[in-house]
């Protein structure tokens, strides 16, 4: 899918993002879901790419998935554009999407090329599995017992790489699956196929 944008913090990147996709600026209203920070006091990282939006006058519609469920979300799904999927723990926010059933409507979604906007885990969910990512989350928070992913995208997602807080669990990932099986983003940089 072209129409899919990933980051590993959204508020390092979004100017430049605007740069390159003057477009993304025009519709302006954002679904921002938060999920995969439910489960956390510190909700810092969540707090800095809300502010990003925010200080580009994008209009933010907050979606709680531990309440917006089935068909009243997906009514609301189809008066927005841009969607906006943030970081913290990957097994959780899978827990969520499934609850939701979200994880299914998503292909719709993307199939009415509306964007789609991952940061970390928001990220990391569009492969066919997370199974990957369990030494950088605990997925003792979710109750999943299986860890099959959205799969929309076709690579595994390694957001945060080279970052040093996060070198030595990314260490133990790169020893168990080859490097190229991955698409690596660094925390100031994107992954965006429909950039020029």
């Amino acid at each position: 899918m072209t129409n899919i944008i990933l980051t590993s913090k959204l508020s390092n990147v979004l100017a430049r993002l605007l740069e390159e996709l003057p477009n993304l600026e025009i519709k302006k209203k954002v679904w921002f879901i938060e999920s995969a920070a439910d489960v956390y006091k510190n909700k810092s990282f969540v707090l800095t790419d809300r502010q990003a939006f925010l200080e580009k006058w994008f209009e933010i519609i907050d979606i709680d998935l531990r309440y917006a469920q089935g068909e009243k979300l997906e009514q609301k799904l189809q008066k927005i554009d841009i969607i906006f999927v943030s970081g913290w723990n990957t097994f959780y926010l899978l827990e969520k999407m499934q609850k939701s059933w979200l994880d299914t409507m998503l292909k719709w979604f993307l199939k009415q090329w509306k964007i789609y906007i991952g940061s970390s885990a928001g990220s990391i969910i569009l492969w066919n599995s997370i199974e990957h990512v369990r030494t950088l989350d605990d997925p003792s928070i979710s109750s999943l017992e299986d860890y099959t992913g959205l799969n929309i995208f076709d690579k595994k997602i390694l957001p945060h790489y080279g970052s040093k807080k996060y070198l030595e669990k990314m260490n133990k990932i790169i020893a168990i699956y080859p490097k190229e099986d991955f698409i690596t983003i660094w925390d100031d940089d994107f992954y965006c196929e429909i950039c020029k």
